[in-house]
């Protein structure tokens, strides 16, 4: 049997050789897919976890729409004024920083005027405060943070597949035209050295405001002095309040709260209701 195959395969050789090429490229592009969704999931868990590794929790505005990718809408700078005042916050800092929504994207421009996406990756645009380094989600490599109108950090591995260095200028298209700025540093995102494809810029917050065409910030970082209650002062506000386990926790027992608050007041009102009945029902008698 084994060598009535071999002499097919040798009579036909040329059709051997491609089917074997075609095995060995499709479970080449199966184990591709699968390794690079794999970096990419692993890339983001990190960074999802490295942007709240010193925050206790963040203020944002509700989306606009469910289920689109408009992003939260703003927070203003009285919201920051007015948290920074509770009595248990130690910190508070606003930045422009939006993972989930498209209202914080920024492209980069190449040399050659296209521009650097690949697969349709995120392009990211941040706006930070470099005096607030806790909040800071991000890591430099290279030169310093964005303080001018002109000046803008690139993603480390943007800047080394391109060939940019601090100095040189790129171009930025948001939500107007495209501008020039000047790279005065190179960062990454936590420890993840590779975000899959996606390209960040980083901004001072009033270019990030003016280039993203937003006002206020897309979040509040929060951090609560020792040993204070974080649920108390996460209800004063009245904007979102994301916190880890711990905020989910205490608005799942409000929840229930409420529900069993709401049961027992519709119980009550059947009761008085089925006691009027009975009156009723014995005066026309």
């Amino acid at each position: 049997m084994t060598g009535v195959a071999l002499r097919g395969l040798l009579a036909r050789r040329v059709r051997a050789v491609l089917t074997a090429l075609a095995i060995v490229l499709g479970v080449a592009m199966v184990s591709g897919s699968f390794v690079l969704t794999d970096t990419i999931s692993k890339a983001f868990d990190t960074i999802f976890t490295s942007s709240y590794s010193h925050t206790d929790a963040v203020v944002s505005g509700k989306k606009l729409v469910d289920y689109s990718n408009g992003g939260n809408a703003t927070v203003s700078q009285s919201l920051l004024e007015r948290v920074k005042r509770m009595r248990d916050v130690e910190a508070a800092s606003g930045a422009l920083i939006d993972l989930n929504g498209d209202s914080t994207h920024a492209t980069l421009i190449g040399r050659d005027g296209k521009a650097i996406q690949s697969n349709g990756n995120p392009t990211f645009g941040f706006g930070i405060d470099p005096s607030q380094s806790r909040f800071n989600p991000l890591k430099l490599k290279s030169g310093t943070w964005a303080t001018g109108r002109h000046d803008v950090v690139i993603d480390s591995e943007t800047a080394k597949k391109h060939h940019f260095q601090v100095g040189d200028t790129i171009g930025v298209a948001a939500s107007g035209p495209k501008e020039r700025f000047r790279i005065v540093g190179t960062a990454t995102y936590g420890d993840v050295q590779s975000l899959g494809g996606a390209t960040l810029a980083i901004f001072s917050i009033p270019t990030a405001q003016r280039l993203l065409d937003l006002d206020g910030y897309s979040v509040i970082s929060v951090a609560a002095k020792p040993a204070s209650p974080p649920a108390r002062w996460s209800r004063s506000s009245s904007a979102t309040c994301r916190r880890p386990r711990r905020c989910e926790r205490a608005r799942s027992r409000r929840t229930r709260t409420r529900r069993a608050s709401r049961a027992s007041s519709a119980s009550s009102a059947a009761s008085c209701s089925v006691s009027a009945g009975s009156r009723s029902s014995s005066a026309r008698s």
